[in-house]
């Protein structure tokens, strides 16, 4: 028998946010309430204390979570379609395989969650501070991550298509086989980045620090690197068929076999 939410848990956080917070305030530290599978469609629940939650498979589409306490909480396979989660604290939440598409996430601090497999399309992380995630093959195709920090994240085979990561920070970020075609990066600092593999056919990176990159085999076709600072970056065997490099910073830029 797969676990159930504890029904009056769900009823007394339906009930009232500001209710639901005095009580948890009176809990043992390590209490972690049971929603596994609860059903909170379309409910407010802005500011509500969940952290250290069981909510594995909970649904909360379209619900309203801004500033909402995720840290430590289980969110694996959770239903967050279209769900407001603007300043919402999830630091070391697990978030595997959650479903986040067109959910807006912005100025969240997302430090050291776990969001493998996530699928966050079209969604919103404008300001998000996600440095140190697990990103590994989420999908963020169309998602907006201008001024997004994701200092040390690892998104190995992330698929970021048509991405928005103007301004980004994404220093010594893992972006091992990612799928980068067609994102802007204008501005966006990826110094020490390990992009091995990584594709940017037709990525727009005007004024991109690419400083000490990894990129070898990386694929550049068509991308637009105008202004770029690409100084000590290793290009090795990197495919630069039509990229524009015009005005770009070269200095001490490894180019074998490219």
């Amino acid at each position: 028998v797969e676990p159930m939410a504890d029904s009056e848990l769900v009823q007394r956080l339906k009930r009232s946010v500001e209710e639901w917070n005095a009580w948890r305030r009176d809990q043992e530290r390590d209490f972690e309430p049971d929603l596994t599978r609860a059903v909170l469609n379309n409910v407010d629940l802005t500011g509500a204390d969940l952290s250290s939650s069981r909510l594995a498979q909970a649904e909360l589409g379209a619900a309203t979570l801004k500033r909402c306490d995720f840290r430590g909480a289980d969110l694996v396979d959770a239903y967050l379609v279209g769900a407001n989660l603007e300043g919402a604290r999830m630091a070391g939440a697990k978030v595997m395989r959650a479903r986040l598409r067109g959910a807006n996430l912005e100025g969240a601090a997302m430090v050291n969650a776990d969001l493998e497999e996530a699928a966050l399309a079209g969604a919103s992380l404008r300001r998000a501070n996600l440095s140190g995630a697990n990103l590994r093959e989420a999908t963020l195709t169309k998602a907006d991550l201008t001024e997004a920090t994701l200092t040390g994240a690892d998104l190995q085979r992330a698929r970021l298509e048509g991405a928005d990561m103007t301004k980004a920070r994404l220093r010594k970020a893992i972006l091992l086989h990612a799928d980068l075609q067609r994102s802007v990066l204008n501005g966006a600092s990826l110094v020490g980045a390990v992009c091995q593999s990584t594709v940017f056919i037709g990525a727009t990176c005007t004024s991109t620090d690419l400083r000490n990159i990894d990129g070898r085999n990386a694929d550049f076709s068509q991308a637009i690197l105008q202004d770029a600072d690409l100084r000590k970056a290793d290009l090795g065997r990197a495919v630069l068929i039509g990229t524009d490099l015009a005005s770009s910073n070269l200095e001490e830029t490894v180019l074998r076999e490219a």
